[in-house]
């Protein structure tokens, strides 16, 4: 089962389609070189430096705005690279890949390619780097979370299917759509513009969707996650948070799931990008903590563990079921099913209509593994360590790959942005109703009584100027600085 929008893109390529050397997606099609089979990006001086989100300054966060933007395509949906990735994402036979060991993997390939058509724009682009968004600091807050307080636009309007454009956002829908027939809920929305849609979460959920950085923490440090399946799948269980923090209530998941509609949307909200380059940092801080970093990768062993199973799989008192190949088959077809069924690390991932439909991608004319994939350095991505890496407590307990991983700030540096950007989460004793409404008088007390002090004070002169905000600085500055 394809989802309505895949159809009309595959039209489009057929009619319209351009020939490969209109293209300069990837490395393969853009001069880069070729390493053991894998791309070493045609970049330059410009490694893909990846940042958090909370921590980076007003020009980056709009640089990742302008770049998404410039890539949408209204006159044809076949030159539309968001909507082409977006629908990978969306095609059901892909969806089960969420259940096997490739899916990190797999995810983290489809931000590369965003990252890769970003940079091909060229100019202040060129050095483009995919932030993360750290969703561990919105714990205990999942009903408003930072993310949603940013120019990314916040929740929809209940009043009309809970649509983000012109709304929370002053992005038209004409400059960002959901191109998914089943996403055209809105009063205004028309197919294939069909606007983002955002419902959140409820306060009573608070605390419960999201898990913290000292949570996370056993997922990297505890014996019983030193292998890449059982960590894996721990992430897995995980990563249906963010349908319900930026998308659809929990009671409609289900039905939406088996349309395609949930993957559709996620694939084409800013938010879930940023998600995912997030858990390729947890995935890429795993491996280096692990100390698999640089291993000559084998089947079955603790570094990589090919399987196939949902999350169900986790619970201590059921079995490590693999996928039912009949089961698979059927509903698939054998091409899908042996695609599934094989996890080896040097199986190839299937890219559903990246591989015969674009050849600006990677993925057209090569073949994707685990393999290739397992270092993220030779895709030339950096990750900032940010303020994960500190907060977790893993800073203490693991040596990162240098190679893999910077620090591009001093710490305390890194603290004063953050306090300074992010409202911590309300899981203290001021969360209380009472002891807020007196913690507030207090601090109006407190405020009124400093202004009669320095109004009535005889010194007069102005207080000395705060220092200038730290630069965070482009990529190029902050790579070199390091």
């Amino acid at each position: 089962m394809i989802s309505a929008a895949f159809v009309i893109i595959l039209v489009f390529q057929l009619t319209g389609g351009k020939s490969d050397s209109d293209y300069k997606g990837s490395p393969s099609q853009a001069g880069g070189e070729e390493y053991e089979g894998v791309p070493i990006a045609d970049d330059g001086d410009c490694p893909r430096y990846r940042k958090a989100w909370h921590l980076i300054s007003d020009e980056e966060r709009q640089l990742y705005l302008d770049g998404i933007l410039a890539l949408r395509n209204t006159n044809n949906l076949a030159y539309d690279k968001i909507v082409q990735l977006a629908n990978v994402h969306a095609t059901v036979d892909i969806i089960l890949f969420h259940q096997t060991s490739f899916g990190e993997f797999w995810h983290g390939y489809l931000v590369w390619e965003l990252e890769s058509a970003i940079r091909t724009l060229g100019g202040r682009f060129r050095c483009f780097g995919m932030p993360y968004y750290d969703f561990t600091i919105d714990y205990g807050r999942e009903s408003s979370p930072s993310i949603l307080d940013s120019i990314l636009g916040g929740t929809g309007d209940p009043d009309n299917g809970y649509s983000v454009n012109g709304y929370s956002w002053d992005v038209s829908v004409e400059g960002w759509f959901v191109a998914d027939q089943a996403s055209c809920v809105a009063e205004t929305d028309r197919f294939p513009m069909c606007s983002l849609k955002r419902k959140p979460a409820p306060s009573s959920l608070d605390g419960k969707l999201l898990l913290s950085a000292e949570q996370l923490l056993p997922f990297f440090t505890d014996d019983k996650h030193a292998n890449f399946g059982d960590f894996n799948r721990l992430m897995t269980v995980h990563q249906s948070m963010l349908i319900f923090l930026v998308g659809y209530d929990k009671s409609d998941s289900s039905a939406l799931l088996e349309s395609g509609t949930v993957m559709a949307h996620q694939g084409s909200e800013p938010i879930w990008w940023l998600y995912h380059s997030f858990t390729q940092y947890m995935m890429s801080m795993w491996i280096s903590c692990r100390g698999h970093a640089g291993e000559v990768l084998e089947d079955n062993t603790d570094a990589y563990t090919g399987y196939c199973g949902g999350p169900d799989t986790l619970l201590e008192d059921a079995p490590n079921r693999d996928c039912d190949s009949d089961i698979l088959r059927e509903r698939l077809g054998d091409r899908f099913a042996d695609a599934m069924l094989d996890r080896s690390v040097d199986a190839e991932l299937d890219t559903a209509g990246l591989k015969e439909t674009q050849p600006w991608t990677f993925a057209y004319n090569h073949k994707l593994t685990v393999r290739k994939l397992y270092d993220i350095s030779d895709w030339n991505v950096v990750y900032d360590t940010g303020s994960f890496w500190r907060r977790s407590g893993l800073s203490e307990q693991c040596e990162l790959n240098d190679v893999w991983f910077r620090q591009s700030r001093p710490t305390e540096e890194v603290e004063a942005v953050e306090d300074a950007n992010v409202l911590m989460p309300p899981q203290t004793l001021l969360s209380h109703p009472l002891i807020g409404l007196i913690s507030l008088c207090v601090f109006v007390a407190l405020a009124v009584w400093t202004l009669y002090k320095r109004c009535s004070s005889k010194d007069k002169s102005p207080a000395p100027a705060p220092d200038a905000a730290h630069d965070y600085g482009s990529i190029g500055k902050l790579i070199t600085s390091v």
